[in-house]
């Protein structure tokens, strides 16, 4: 019976070294913890399979175990199943009871092993579905076993780097939200930003840069050309992208989708001597255009929408002359496009220092990722010149420290919300707060003008990124449908809101599809309620 290898288990039992094993597993009740050395386990387990196999199918049955060192004999009996698919169907099973780190790092099963190495793919993608669970012991169990197969001959440096290809570097959203839950500040990022950039495709990094030039014409055909896309038939050029991501690649051509809108207006200069702010107004709100609460085309964008709060307010701003040119150079920065940002940066931080008056005005952008960019490009030139400033700039050079660039929601909330009266609220407002919201640490702005628009705001308790990062989410849906699952099945389970809103057009985006909901900008919705 079972409860007789329970028994020849407590009596492996030793008290201190149960005091000990306490405090290296405080998940675990320490009256659950008798105290057994693993090497005792180990060979508990192999005389068990040898002498009792019966009782050890009984054993294995019965769970859950009283004790840890039974859930953890448990596993070390799993280990020694030679049929993979007999081994994965019961470890499987008693995943739920994998609660701590001893349980998951003692996995080891011998049906990859020797002979058995073909199975080494299967375990492979097992591995991959644990990591993408919810259970954090789930999660632990592929991790830990994999990185256990990385010396085996199946594990090449070439299959390697094929693997973490796709998973660590094309499917990465650089949006550093792994910086704001890691407790020594580390953003992953950084580190998939420098390894695009140490293995740039060189083609692709010289039409980067060439776009870096032109950027002008590159923003209005690529505004034109989803206005054009969407009077085509879809599965012309649906079919036109997929035979393009077939030849050139997913990483390098993006996916056209039905629920991709017509382009957005061209930004214009606009001139102002008495201006208080310079307007940086995001190219993407002109390559993708507004929407309405019926995901029908909106032609007052975050941008129309927040020159009119400007008009609105009494608010005077200048947009620099050749703003069609600029922007925010995130695009190159996330690819790893060091030329083409090195391009764009330059452009953009001169006009800037030209329309601010070297600095004194401040610089207002109405896209949240682009602020985040505006203000990263500032700090990396910053450090690049440190030396300078700090031994004293020459006569007439730049001080790019000057420059104060805001979010246009935090300079709606600041600086307008005062001096509008909410005429048409909302029912109720459902929010995404974006990655670059939590960087820039503008979400409470966000917050308050959506409370100042309805008495009904919620903000999902899932939220996160939505993995669309720019383009991201159209070369690699994937990454967009995984990255809102667990945001997209709590609102399914909400009431239907009256609106759906954010701060950044690509994100807006990707939560419409990930939703089924139309989701459009802050400013949008501020303006149309003060009207």
């Amino acid at each position: 019976m079972s409860s007789s290898i329970s028994q020849a288990v407590r009596e492996l039992a030793e008290p201190k070294l149960a005091e000990f094993t306490e405090k290296l597993i405080p998940t675990v009740d320490p009256e659950r913890i008798l105290g057994v050395r693993m090497p005792a386990l180990r060979k508990l387990a192999k005389k068990l399979l040898r002498e009792h196999p019966q009782e050890v199918t009984e054993f294995k049955a019965a769970v859950p175990h009283v004790f840890q060192e039974e859930d953890l004999l448990h596993v070390l009996l799993l280990n020694e199943e030679r049929d993979f698919a007999t081994w994965h169907a019961k470890i499987t099973s008693f995943l739920p009871y994998m609660t701590n780190w001893t349980l998951t790092d003692a996995v080891s099963p011998a049906c990859v092993k020797g002979r058995n190495a073909a199975n080494l793919p299967k375990l492979e993608r097992a591995c991959l579905n644990w990591m993408l669970d919810d259970r954090v012991y789930v999660q632990r169990l592929g991790a830990v076993v994999l990185m256990s197969l990385l010396g085996t001959e199946y594990f090449s440096p070439e299959h390697l780097r094929k693997e973490y290809e796709y998973y660590g570097i094309e499917t990465c959203a650089v949006d550093g939200m792994c910086q704001t839950r890691c407790p020594v500040n580390i953003n992953t990022g950084d580190l998939i930003r420098r390894l695009r950039s140490e293995n740039q495709d060189k083609l692709a990094a010289t039409g980067w840069k060439v776009a870096a030039q032109q950027w002008g014409v590159m923003d209005k055909v690529a505004g034109k050309s989803l206005t054009v896309a969407q009077k085509l038939p879809f599965p012309v050029v649906h079919g036109t992208t997929s035979i393009a991501r077939k030849v050139m690649g997913d990483d390098m051509v993006p996916s056209y989708k039905k629920g991709l809108p017509v382009g957005g207006p061209a930004r214009k200069p606009h001139k102002d001597a008495t201006a208080e702010i310079v307007f940086f107004p995001a190219c993407v709100n002109s390559m993708f255009g507004g929407v309405d609460g019926d995901g029908k085309h909106d032609p007052v964008n975050a941008t129309q929408a927040f020159i009119r709060l400007c008009e609105r307010t009494g608010v005077k701003y200048r947009i620099p002359d050749n703003i069609g040119e600029m922007c925010c150079a995130t695009p190159w920065k996330s690819k790893g496009f060091t030329d083409g940002y090195s391009i764009m940066s330059d452009r953009v931080l001169k006009s800037l220092w030209e329309a601010t008056d070297g600095g004194r005005l401040p610089v207002v952008c109405d896209a949240s990722s682009c602020t985040e960019g505006l203000e990263v490009m500032r700090e990396k030139v910053i450090k690049a010149l440190e030396h300078k400033i700090v031994n004293g700039l020459k006569p007439g050079e730049p001080d790019f420290s000057r420059l104060r660039m805001y979010d246009a929601v935090q300079f709606a909330a600041d600086n307008m919300l005062d001096k509008l009266t909410v005429s048409a609220p909302l029912p109720s407002i459902a929010l995404h707060p974006t990655c670059s919201m939590t960087h820039l640490g503008t979400q409470p702005a966000f917050e308050k003008i959506a409370n100042a628009m309805s008495d009904d705001v919620y903000v999902p308790k899932n939220w996160g990124c939505c993995g669309y990062a720019g383009d991201r989410g159209m070369l690699h849906p994937e990454l967009t449908a995984s990255a809102t699952e667990a945001e997209a099945a709590e609102l399914s389970e909400q009431k239907q809101f009256a609106a759906y809103i954010s701060a950044n057009r690509t994100c807006e985006q990707g939560m419409t599809e990930a939703t089924g909901h139309s989701y459009q900008n802050v400013l949008q919705l501020l303006e149309r309620t003060t009207r």
